[in-house]
């Protein structure tokens, strides 16, 4: 679970101006999922690069992380008007990022979140977490993205309840 979050704070870190937001936006496990369902590839590429070299050779990510990368980017054209809705929820509370986003085109809002999870993810994923993600990801591939996306999003209300409801920048929304 620890991975998990860790992928979570990380892929929620890109969301221009979140982090200086007064009042942290609520989400809901679903709305994790659906995040995860569209940003999986991009945090797995992420973790992938940052861990290659923390791995050995014949670790899952290693071998198989560009298969796993490729299966789950063939969902996200379905995943994303649940995410792009987060995402505009997520930076509702600072007008220069809600305008932003809502001012570019999809596939440059894409683009822009593809980029910043990758390129986050691999800069702030704990190295020292590496094992744990390949057999995370080992475990998870036979899954189908959707699935994963929905244990992603489970995970992640049990780890934010478990800190008291929030994860990086945002809180969950309790029931």
């Amino acid at each position: 679970m620890r991975a998990i979050m860790a992928f979570a704070a990380a892929a929620l870190a890109t969301v221009p101006g979140v982090v200086r937001a007064a009042e942290p936006p609520c989400l809901t496990t679903g709305e994790f999922g659906a995040l995860a369902a569209y940003g999986l590839p991009g945090m797995i590429e992420g973790v992938s690069r940052r861990c290659a070299a923390h791995l050995p050779a014949g670790a899952f990510l290693n071998t198989a992380g560009g298969a796993l990368i490729a299966r789950y980017s063939a969902a996200k054209p379905a995943a994303w008007p649940a995410a792009k809705a987060v995402l505009m929820k997520v930076s509702g509370n600072t007008p220069a990022a809600a305008l932003l986003l809502s001012a570019l085109p999809d596939h440059a809002q894409q683009q822009l979140v593809d980029t910043l999870l990758a390129g986050v993810v691999e800069e702030k994923f704990p190295a020292e977490t590496c094992p744990m993600a390949d057999r995370l990801f080992a475990l998870l591939a036979p899954l189908p993205p959707e699935n994963t996306a929905e244990v992603v999003g489970i995970s992640i209300g049990l780890g934010a309840r478990a800190n008291q409801g929030r994860i990086g920048p945002v809180r969950l929304c309790m029931p």
